[in-house]
């Protein structure tokens, strides 16, 4: 009887699983990833002997698992509706403090970790078409930052905050596999897209053919190895 019912937990996630959307199962699979990095917090932490380590309502994997979550509301909303409207739940002020304790290569190796489950499309099974280009977005409102400021001036009455993106998207597989984020008064998209190339995961026998406008072609970005291919 012990045996039939070990065999029987055994079995019932794995059908559960098999149910699954594929919506479904990818989130799942997002958040077995988090768990997996829950179990030793002091690597993705500015100070691995301290930060992320107490258990509190924010802790680790609930600080993830938001991150990625979150919508177009309010710091205030999201946490809501993250711990179900909730008596006891974090304040902003909380994952302000929670947030700050990640260290810059939490996300990444997330971003990374993630999209090493899926494996990609190749374009007539020998070339990665990889297109590159720059985008800016206004966030939350911080004078101090004086490398994304801009104060109001003749336009705008408003002032307001910037950053500038230069993503790396495979148009074939239809995701993207990196990403470089720049104040936006300090923006180089020369210094992005050879910085995307450097980190670029050459897949054995795939030739990768790196697109970009013309104005990010500079001569230390055609100045690449004989097994890259750059149009612009």
């Amino acid at each position: 009887m012990y045996l039939l019912e070990i065999e029987i937990n055994m079995i019932i996630p794995i059908t559960r699983r098999f149910h699954l959307s594929f919506a479904q199962q990818t989130k799942h699979r997002l958040f077995e990833i988090i768990s997996e990095m829950a179990s030793h917090p002091g690597d993705f932490s500015n100070h691995p002997e301290t930060d992320l380590l107490k258990n509190r309502k924010l802790d680790f994997h609930n600080l993830l698992q938001l991150i990625v979550s979150m919508e177009a509301g309010s710091v205030k909303d999201e946490l809501l509706k993250f711990f179900s409207f909730a008596k006891d739940t974090a304040s902003h002020f909380a994952f302000f403090q929670q947030r700050a304790k990640l260290s810059d290569d939490a996300l990444p190796y997330l971003f990374h970790s993630f999209n090493k489950l899926y494996p990609y499309t190749f374009y007539k099974d020998k070339y990665q078409l990889l297109a590159a280009d720059g985008s800016s977005f206004t966030f939350t409102r911080n004078p101090l930052d004086i490398d994304s400021y801009f104060a109001p001036d003749g336009t705008t009455t408003n002032a307001y905050n910037q950053v500038h993106i230069i993503p790396l998207f495979d148009l074939i597989s239809k995701r993207y596999t990196d990403c470089v984020v720049q104040p936006v008064r300090k923006k180089n998209e020369f210094r992005a897209l050879c910085a995307l190339i450097d980190r670029h995961q050459t897949v054995p026998g795939i030739v990768p053919i790196f697109i970009a406008d013309r104005g990010v072609h500079s001569f230390n970005v055609l100045h690449m190895p004989p097994n890259i291919i750059f149009i612009a």
